[in-house]
C-alpha cells in the first residue's frame, strides 16, 4: 500500500510529463460519431453509450448522481468515466482542444465530487476503477500531446488518485479471474509506467504482468477458443490480450509469455475461430452474452467442429448451424447445452435469444438465461446445475458432403441422462432425436423448446406439426413431432408470462415465437422425441417434403423429396458405425 503523501509534489508533477508510446483507449468511436458524441458532451448533454439514453444536466457535479434503467451497468459506466473517453475520440478526429478541457472540466468534477461517495459501491467496483484509470491517462496523454496544462491542484489530485487506483488495483483481494482482471491488469501496466523509476511501480507492473500471463494462459483453451461461453467475449479477450501485447511491446516492457512466439500462435488461432463463428452476414450467433453485432471478416463457408469445447458450425453458402454442449467455466454461461440456431437463405430461422442485460434478479435475464430461451430439451421446464463441466459435451460427429451429425449429452440433471442426435441433411432438413434416461423414482416431464424468429407468424399449429411463416419473405419452418407428445405449449411476445422474447440489443426486447413440446417418463424410463425441422425458402434445390419411416428401436428410414433433383433416402443407425448412409 503506496501513501501518495510519501511523494512529494515535484515527483508528482514529473509524472504528468511521462508519454507513453502506446496507451490503451475505453471507448472507440471514429470520425463524425465521435464529433457527435463530444458535441453533446460539451452541451452537458452526457452519453454514456449507445444502450442508454442521453441526460442533460446543468451542472457538471449533477453528473454523478444520473441513473438510467440497468442501474448498475449505467453507473459503472459513469464512474468508468466513459464520457471522458468520448472526448477523447473527438479530439482524435478533430484535435480541437475543446474537448480535452471538456474532459479536464469532468475529471475535476469527479475528483472533487463522485470520488467522495462512499455509499456507492460501485465508485470502487473493479469494473469502475480499471476503465477510470484508462480513460484518465488517455485524457492526461492527450492533453502532453495538445500542450495542455491542468490547473495545479488537479494536477496533485488526480496523481494521489493514480495511486489510490493502483493500491487497490494490486490487491489481489479486489482481482476477479476473467476479462475484468485483464482490464485491472491493463491499467495497473498504465500506472506503473508513469511512475517508471519509483521502486513500488516495478512491484505494480510485476504484478500485473504475472496476472495477465496467468490470465491468458486460462483464457483460451486446447481449441484457442475463449472458455467464457460467448462468441463475443471471445473476440473480446482477443482484443484485450492483443492490445496488452502491443502496450508491452511499444513501452519496452519485457513479458515472456505476451511477447513469445506462442503468444501470437495461439491468437492468430483464436482469430481464426473468431472468422469460423461467424455467420453469413458476418454477426455471431447470440451464445452466452452476445449480441448482435457486425464483424469485418469474410464467411467460411466450410464446417467445422471444437470437440472440447462443445461447439459445432454445421456451414454452407446457403446454411448456417451452431450447436453448443459444453463448458469450462461459469462466466457469461447459459443454460444452453444441447442448443442449437439456424440461419437460411440469409435469414435467422431458429434463435438464440440473447442476452438483455447483466442485472442478476432482473425477470428478462433470467428467462433469457434459461433453458426455455433456448432450443433445447429440459426437465419440468427447470434449468439444471451448472457443478460439472465434465456431464455435458459431444460424444460424436460427422461431416460429410451431404448430410452432417453431432450427438451431444447433458447428464446434469439428478438422475436424468439426456442425448440429443441432431442430424442436417443438406441444404435444409434437420432430424432430432432426444433421449431422455431417468433412473429417479418417480415420473418426469421433458420439454422441448423452439425459439423462432419474431418476424415469422405461426400459420398451423398442433401437438404434430407447426407452421412458421415469414412476414417479409418467402421463408417457411414447419416443425414436425413424428412421435405423439403429451402437449404442447405456444407464446409470442409475452411479457407477462415471460416467454415468446429475444433481445438482440443490450436492454433491448424484441417478440420471438416460442414453442414447447413436452413428454413424460415413468420411474426408471425412457422419453424419446423424434422431430423433424423443415425450413425452406423457395430456392433451387430444396428439399420439399420428408417421410420418417421407423424401422426398429435404433434405426430410420429418411425419404427427401426435392424440387429440382431426384428424391434421396438415408438410413440412420445408432448403433452402426456408419450412423447415417445414403441408399438412394
Amino acid at each position: 500500500m503506496i501513501n501518495p503523501k510519501s511523494i512529494n509534489d515535484r515527483e508528482k508533477l514529473n509524472i504528468l510529463k511521462v508519454k507513453l508510446k502506446y496507451f490503451f483507449r475505453r471507448t472507440s468511436l471514429r470520425g463524425k460519431d465521435a464529433q457527435s458524441a463530444g458535441d453533446q458532451i460539451l452541451d452537458n448533454h452526457i452519453y454514456i453509450s449507445k444502450d442508454f439514453p442521453v441526460h442533460h444536466i446543468h451542472n457538471i457535479d449533477d453528473m454523478w448522481k444520473l441513473s438510467a434503467q440497468n442501474l448498475n451497468t449505467y453507473k459503472s459506466y459513469l464512474y468508468g468515466l466513459q464520457p471522458i473517453g468520448y472526448l477523447n475520440n473527438a479530439f482524435e478526429y478533430t484535435k480541437n482542444k475543446k474537448y480535452l478541457l471538456k474532459g479536464i472540466e469532468i475529471m475535476i468534477s469527479w475528483l472533487n465530487t463522485g470520488e467522495l461517495n462512499k455509499y456507492d459501491s460501485l465508485v470502487w467496483y473493479e469494473f469502475s476503477v480499471s476503465n477510470r484509470v484508462i480513460t484518465l491517462i488517455e485524457l492526461l496523454q492527450h492533453c502532453l500531446q495538445a500542450g495542455l496544462t491542468l490547473p495545479q491542484h488537479a494536477k496533485i489530485k488526480v496523481i494521489d488518485s493514480l495511486i489510490n487506483y493502483a493500491n487497490f488495483l494490486s490487491n489481489d483481494s479486489n482481482y476477479v479471474n476473467n476479462n475484468h482482471g485483464v482490464i485491472q491488469d491493463r491499467a495497473l501496466l498504465e500506472i506503473s509506467c508513469l511512475f517508471a523509476g519509483h521502486d513500488f511501480s516495478q512491484n505494480w507492473q510485476n504484478k500485473a504482468l504475472q496476472r495477465l500471463s496467468k490470465q491468458f494462459r486460462k483464457a483460451f483453451n486446447e481449441e484457442s477458443i475463449n472458455v467464457e461461453n460467448s462468441p463475443f467475449y471471445h473476440k473480446y479477450n482477443i482484443d484485450l490480450f492483443s492490445q496488452s501485447s502491443h502496450f508491452l511491446e511499444y513501452n519496452g516492457i519485457i513479458a515472456k509469455n505476451l511477447l513469445r512466439e506462442e503468444f501470437r500462435i495461439k491468437i492468430k488461432k483464436a482469430i481464426n475461430a473468431h472468422q469460423e463463428m461467424l455467420k453469413p452476414d458476418q454477426s455471431l450467433p447470440l451464445i452466452g452474452d452476445t449480441e448482435v453485432q457486425k464483424f469485418p471478416a469474410k464467411y467460411k463457408n466450410k464446417s467445422i467442429v471444437y470437440p472440447n469445447t462443445g461447439l459445432v458450425f454445421f456451414k454452407n453458402d446457403r446454411c448456417y448451424i451452431s450447436l453448443k454442449s459444453g463448458y469450462t467455466n461459469l462466466s457469461h454461461k447459459h443454460f444452453d447445452d444441447l442448443s442449437f440456431t439456424v440461419f437460411y437463405d440469409n435469414k435467422d430461422i431458429l434463435i438464440d435469444c440473447g442476452k438483455y442485460n447483466y442485472v442478476p434478479n432482473d425477470k428478462f435475464r433470467n428467462y433469457l438465461k434459461s433453458v426455455l430461451a433456448h432450443n433445447t430439451i429440459s426437465l419440468n421446464q427447470s434449468n439444471y446445475p451448472l457443478n460439472n463441466p465434465a456431464k455435458t459435451g459431444i460424444h460424436e460427429y460427422k461431416l460429410q458432403t451431404e448430410f452432417e451429425y453431432v450427438i451431444m449429452y447433458n447428464y446434469l440433471y439428478n438422475k436424468i441422462k439426456l442425448v440429443r442426435y441432431f442430424i442436417y441433411i443438406k441444404p435444409n432438413l434437420i432430424i432430432i432425436i432426444d433421449k431422455a434416461n431417468n433412473s429417479a423414482k418417480q415420473i418426469n416431464l421433458f420439454n422441448q423448446s423452439f425459439n423462432i424468429n419474431g418476424d415469422f407468424s405461426v400459420a398451423d399449429l398442433s401437438e404434430y406439426r407447426t407452421l412458421f411463416t415469414a412476414k417479409n419473405s418467402n421463408h417457411q419452418v414447419t416443425i414436425i413431432q413424428n412421435i405423439p407428445v403429451r402437449n404442447y405449449q405456444f407464446f409470442y411476445n409475452d411479457k407477462k408470462n415471460v416467454r415468446g422474447l429475444a433481445s438482440e440489443k443490450f436492454g433491448e426486447l424484441k417478440p420471438a415465437n416460442h414453442l414447447s413440446f413436452i413428454n413424460e417418463t415413468g420411474k426408471h424410463g425412457e422419453m424419446v422425441f423424434l422431430t423433424s425441422i423443415l425450413f425452406t425458402s423457395n430456392n433451387n434445390d430444396e428439399i420439399i417434403d420428408h417421410t420418417i419411416t421407423k424401422i426398429d428401436n435404433n434405426t430410420l428410414k429418411i425419404s427427401c423429396k426435392y424440387n429440382h433433383k431426384s428424391d434421396s433416402v438415408y438410413t440412420w443407425n445408432a448403433l452402426s458405425n456408419n450412423k447415417i448412409v445414403k441408399s438412394r
